[in-house]
């Protein structure tokens, strides 16, 4: 089995007061890192930067479903990454139909860094793509 580096930067659930909401990392062969859920993005950045892991390095995130505790986090992890590397691609975003729903949903109440969002991702005010939608489905290998 190849190496494999998971990191837990929060596992709490919905109405967890005591633990950063859900996000995990995990570090894959060919040099992605992968982040599954995106909790608040606060805790993202926190529990990250104590593991080494800044939030502008992260290339792929996974949002195992629409509930906020595993995606209200996705514009401010976006935000801090553009902050730090503006010349950066765009942060592709794994996501069922229903999630893509209110993701878009939620980038256009929110504003942050965002202000174009349609069926492919969402754009910043100077028109640069920042967030790359891939819809997936039930049991399909990404």
């Amino acid at each position: 089995m190849p190496e494999m580096k998971i990191s837990f930067l929060g596992t709490g659930s919905g109405t967890s007061t005591n633990r950063a909401h859900t996000a995990i990392v995990y570090d894959c062969d060919d040099g992605t890192r992968l982040l599954i859920d995106t909790s608040s993005g606060n805790s993202v950045a926190r529990n990250g930067s104590e593991l080494g892991i800044p939030v502008e390095s992260f290339d792929t995130v996974l949002l195992t479903h629409h509930h906020p505790d595993h995606m209200s986090g996705l514009l401010f992890v976006q935000f801090l990454r553009a902050l730090e590397r503006q010349d950066a691609p765009p942060l592709d975003v794994y996501l069922t139909e229903e999630s893509l729903v209110w993701a878009q949903k939620m980038c256009i109440a929110n504003h942050l860094n965002v202000s174009e969002v349609d069926g492919e991702g969402a754009k910043n005010s100077d028109g640069r793509q920042v967030l790359r939608w891939h819809v997936v489905k039930p049991g399909q290998k990404i």
